[in-house]
């Protein structure tokens, strides 16, 4: 009889091994399972942010372009005000056209649909360690509101040399000029692209003259051009600015 009872509690005693060594062992399968998975999600993450991050660099690398033409605009208008009103049609023209372009924005945001989407679902801290989550707030959060600033100002200048152009040449250049502002950039090829091409002046002759007239005697427009200068140089520094930024943390996150 003590042989049998012997056997049983032998039994029970490996029945309740086996039981623990089962649970501890689904356990661990549970964990690594999701430690594999949070492994996984978090590199998808930090893909994903790349991608969005190398695209900021190729929109900005397109804007860096069309605020350096908005800028030479802006200093060719600057000469021909401090200096004699221009004789020839052709250079009449280019004033007028060099004013509207000097007045034109192209806004830019970083493209924060995957840090937004990481952020709400507190999934954030899977990507890296502080410091980079640090610049990454800054880069998406501190610098969207400077840059929503920075490319969204409707100047005194550019609401004073829109009155000064007339309607007909305005449609003309709207129609005819092929200002390339909202472009695709992957389909820009940036060092080649004019975003400011020539463009024929129109057979608008009496036109373009009283345009042109109106812009060189326009007193306060010089000063208002000065000060559009200043905005599209402080534009250009913080387009450096992001881009750096961007490459960092590229260069950051593909090191992880």
């Amino acid at each position: 009889m003590k042989h049998v009872r012997d056997q049983n509690w032998t039994a029970v005693g490996l029945d309740f091994v086996i039981v623990v060594v089962g649970v501890f062992v689904g356990i661990q399968v549970s964990n690594w399972n999701d430690q594999h998975f949070t492994a996984r999600e978090a590199i998808d993450s930090r893909v994903r942010l790349i991608s969005d991050l190398q695209n900021d660099r190729d929109v900005l690398a397109v804007r860096r372009k069309f605020y350096q033409e908005v800028k030479d605009a802006a200093k060719r208008i600057e000469h021909i005000l401090e200096a004699d009103f221009p004789e020839t049609t052709e250079a009449q023209w280019q004033l007028i056209r060099d004013t509207e372009n000097a007045g034109l924005i192209w806004a830019f945001k970083p493209s924060a649909q995957v840090y937004d989407e990481l952020l709400n679902s507190g999934k954030l801290r899977l990507v890296s360690d502080t410091e980079i989550l640090r610049q990454m707030r800054d880069y998406y959060q501190d610098a969207a509101l400077e840059a929503a600033m920075s490319f969204q100002v409707d100047t005194p200048y550019r609401n004073k040399s829109r009155r000064l152009i007339s309607g007909p040449l305005i449609e003309y250049q709207h129609h005819a000029c092929n200002i390339v502002v909202g472009a695709d950039p992957s389909n820009v090829k940036v060092e080649e692209q004019l975003y400011f091409p020539p463009c024929p002046a129109p057979a608008l002759e009496t036109e373009i003259l009283e345009t042109a007239q109106r812009i060189h005697a326009e007193e306060e427009l010089l000063g208002d051009l000065r000060l559009v200068l200043r905005h599209t140089e402080g534009v250009l520094s913080f387009i450096e600015y992001l881009d750096d930024e961007a490459e960092t943390l590229i260069t950051k996150l593909e090191a992880d």
